[in-house]
């Protein structure tokens, strides 16, 4: 058999085929003047223990995804793969990892500038199947200082701490390094102007007639925000980077702000059509480069509007995010300077729009009997004949809804021989509308999926009969339920009538097959903001918690 790890706050490297071992990121703030291009890392001091007997280290499965007809698999860039192992790693006399500890990447969070530190702790030789553990390991970052006066981060940055709580539970070192980015005590509560911590990013058209924005604005300011409205009437003069459309001049004006009116959430109501509609989404190519895959290229996403400090074309080719040549230093590095959510809208359908703000607003002023919130929905169905899905089911239920007093209804395709066996089987469209009608205040579901439909669990058309006074939030663990141009995809559908919240995929989503909580991978993002929901995060919140934390090598899928 294979030599399992169980090390807590690690988890297992996903590079397919090699070694699946344990390993951690850690996040460095550096100081505000560092080069990040000149970064560098030295290892000063190492205890290695080498530990006695023979290991077999089971290889990190494939990535998967469902082209419509079949699961696709694929492993990689340059690997020769036999009975699911990489023959470059496993038939080599010599360590693996070539490096126990690299730079992954870095970036800023607002003011805060860091350094993504990926650490293995063990090394193991799989031709003579020697494993040996790193009980020590002291390290020096090293880099050059730009040539900048003093407070060049600017007043707006140097007084900006809007994410200063996220900064102290992301950071490693934030208690011994925040001191660099305090404002000095002369600029300290000192105010510029008006403050707005939540933007609406919207046109003229539907700011002009909808008949329930302007309540929605007062409602959420009597939740205590500061919130600006905002159109093109701002930002449709600006010039943003090539090829200068929509996207452009809406992230050219969020980056000239989000400082100076310390914006925390951005609200985008319009059509997310990428590039050419009036809110857009912005069309990346985060596996443009791989020779491994001749489709699934591109993704449309509004996480552009929330990492504002990385340039999304660093290597000016016009294809924006892809992994490789428009990450590191410089480049996208998944760390959010706002909250983005999004209420789409398509063919001027305002009645719709203010239906949703109506709903929002009366979610969160609700009183009463509100005990259904307190209920988790999760319908599994099988991916392949390995992966039968349960297990994320089980894991969101025993380690987060049942320790904090969460009710959950599962829905599986066989009962598995799981103890307490599952409240319903088999999983299918009919099981999962008949139980959704009670009430939940989260459903998690994971199935292969289409524009509108997720496989045996649900579809657009039956959205229409969910109760929409018991809302839920939805986390769509399928693949391209968010498809922007599909104007009644599944998780607008649900947003329409069922959910206060959706999260979906906007094109294919990739899972590991065998496994449930590989980092990285569908399930577990699943599983991770389905955590963070049931600890108590808000809907945004947990969403953009939960992508920071996913790993990095795994971000071209």
């Amino acid at each position: 058999g294979y030599t399992g790890f169980e090390m807590d706050n690690y988890d297992l490297t996903t590079s397919p085929g090699d070694p699946a071992m344990p390993h951690k990121v850690y996040r460095i703030l550096i100081p505000p003047a560092a080069d990040e291009s000149t970064l560098k890392l030295k290892i000063t001091d190492l205890e290695k223990l080498d530990l006695k007997g023979e290991y077999e280290i089971e290889p990190a499965p494939p990535f998967a995804t469902w082209d419509g007809s079949k699961v696709v698999y694929v492993w990689g860039e340059d690997k020769r793969i036999v009975d699911g192992r990489n023959l470059n790693v496993y038939q080599a006399d010599e360590d693996y990892p070539a490096r126990i500890v690299k730079i992954n990447s870095s970036g800023s969070l607002r003011k805060y500038k860091f350094v993504e530190i990926d650490f293995r702790p063990f090394a193991y030789n799989p031709v003579r199947k020697e494993l040996a553990y790193i009980r020590n390991i002291k390290l020096t970052i090293t880099y050059r200082e730009k040539s900048v006066k003093r407070g060049a981060l600017g007043t707006d940055l140097t007084r900006d701490t809007v994410m200063d709580e996220e900064a102290a539970r992301l950071f490693d070192n934030f208690s011994s390094a925040a001191g660099w980015y305090q404002a000095p005590a002369a600029r300290r509560g000192a105010s510029s102007g008006d403050k707005f911590d939540y933007v609406i990013i919207t046109s003229n058209a539907i700011e002009s007639h909808s008949s329930k924005l302007d309540d929605f604005v007062a409602h959420k300011e009597k939740l205590g925000f500061s919130v600006k409205v905002v159109t093109e009437d701002e930002f449709g003069s600006l010039t943003g980077q090539s090829p200068n459309g929509r996207a452009e001049k809406i992230r050219k004006w969020l980056q000239n702000n989000y400082a100076a009116l310390g914006i925390k959430y951005l609200l985008l109501i319009g059509d997310p059509s990428p590039d050419s509609s009036d809110i857009p989404m912005k069309m990346c190519w985060p596996r443009n480069n791989q020779s491994w895959e001749t489709g699934y290229k591109e993704g449309p996403t509004d996480y552009y509007y929330a990492d504002l400090t990385g340039n999304w074309d660093k290597d000016g080719d016009g294809r924006f995010g892809e992994s490789g040549d428009d990450t590191g230093a410089g480049g996208v590095d998944r760390a959010a300077e706002v909250i983005v959510g999004r209420i789409p809208v398509y063919n001027s359908d305002y009645s719709t729009l203010d239906k949703i703000l109506q709903k929002t607003i009366d979610y969160e002023t609700a009183s009463g009997d509100l005990s259904w919130r307190d209920r988790v929905l999760l319908p599994m169905e099988p991916s392949d004949g390995n992966t039968p899905g349960w297990h994320l089911g089980e894991g969101i239920r025993n380690n987060y809804a049942n320790p904090r007093g969460f009710g959950s209804f599962r829905i599986y395709e066989q009962d598995y021989g799981i103890d307490p066996v599952p409240e319903k089987t088999p999983c299918n469209p009919t099981n999962v509308q008949n139980e959704w009608q009670n009430g939940y205040g989260l459903v998690t579901w994971w199935t292969h999926g289409s524009p509108t439909s997720a496989a045996d669990v649900f579809s657009s058309y039956r959205c229409s009969n969910l109760d929409d006074s018991k809302p839920a939030l939805v986390f769509q663990n399928s693949c391209l339920n968010g498809r922007p141009e599909t104007t009644n995809n599944l998780g607008y559908a649900l947003l329409k009538n069922g959910a206060i919240g959706t999260i979906s995929a906007s094109r294919v989503s990739w899972y590991n097959p065998g496994t449930w909580n590989r980092n990285g991978s569908n399930s577990d993002m699943a599983y991770k903001y389905s955590a963070k929901v049931l600890e108590g995060r808000s809907a945004g919140d947990a969403l953009f918690e939960m992508k920071i934390n996913e790993s990095a090598s795994g971000a071209e899928y």
